[in-house]
């Protein structure tokens, strides 16, 4: 049982490793301004964390099953694993728990990074369709409530007199 759940672990670890790499790729492609392949990335991204659901789901499980064995209530975190596992186990555990923590990290660091790129993409986008397309004033027609009459003001009094 609990090989098992090393093994799902490590699973686990390699999945969110592979996304990471993902998510990279995603930076270099946003980059690039290669759309179609960013729409393959983000695809394969979907895919990936489908692949990870699906773990997570199965070490909750396994998570709660040691522990209803052991007879002691848990919480389903990975701490209360390692601190009821064997020291061996235990010790791999937490290794992967650490390895695990920092590739979260870092998906999250790019991840923020791949956000600000396309918020800047974004920005660029609109700046050079303004650009492209200004808004101007029209120069031959007005409503006739905003046109201005161009005959000069006459007078009661004639100057020429």
């Amino acid at each position: 049982m609990m090989n098992d759940l090393v093994s799902t672990l490590d699973d686990l670890l390699q999945a969110h490793e592979r996304l990471l790499a993902l998510a990279q790729k995603k930076s270099d492609t946003i980059k690039e301004g290669d759309f179609a392949t960013l729409d393959q990335v983000m695809n394969q991204e979907q895919s990936m964390i489908q692949a990870i659901t699906q773990l997570e789901e199965r070490r909750l499980n396994m998570t709660e099953t040691f522990f209803r064995e052991k007879g002691v209530h848990n919480d389903g975190t990975l701490t209360m694993l390692i601190a009821h596992a064997p020291e061996v186990t235990g010790r791999r555990l937490q290794d992967t728990q650490l390895q695990l923590a920092n590739v979260l990290y870092e998906l999250q660091a790019v991840n923020q990074f791949n956000q600000e790129l396309l918020s800047q993409s974004l920005e660029w986008v609109h700046l050079n369709m303004n650009l492209a397309q200004p808004k101007t004033e029209p120069t031959n027609y007005e409503p006739p409530s905003k046109q201005k009459l161009n005959t000069p003001a006459t007078s009661r009094f004639d100057s020429r007199a």
